[in-house]
């Protein structure tokens, strides 16, 4: 998640990072990058957009930063 205070100056979070992939839970497509991955507490590293296989309509939908944290809130 970004910070809470966009206009803040700086901030600190201080965290374990764990590694989930491009972020995406699409069960649909039988696709979980959070399987196994304990992101409690965390700071969720990921990558970009969502895995180039997806059909273009998955592929934007799973690509949105507001799809990426409901998952990750969940």
């Amino acid at each position: 998640m970004p910070g809470l205070a966009y206009t803040a100056k700086s901030f600190d979070v201080t965290a374990p990072v764990v590694f989930v992939g491009h972020g995406v839970h699409a069960p649909e497509l039988g696709y979980d990058d959070f399987a196994k991955v304990d992101v409690k507490g965390k700071i969720a590293l990921i990558f970009p957009n969502a895995p180039p296989k997806f059909p273009n309509d998955q592929r934007a939908f799973y690509s949105s930063s507001a799809t990426k944290s409901r998952e990750l809130e969940a």
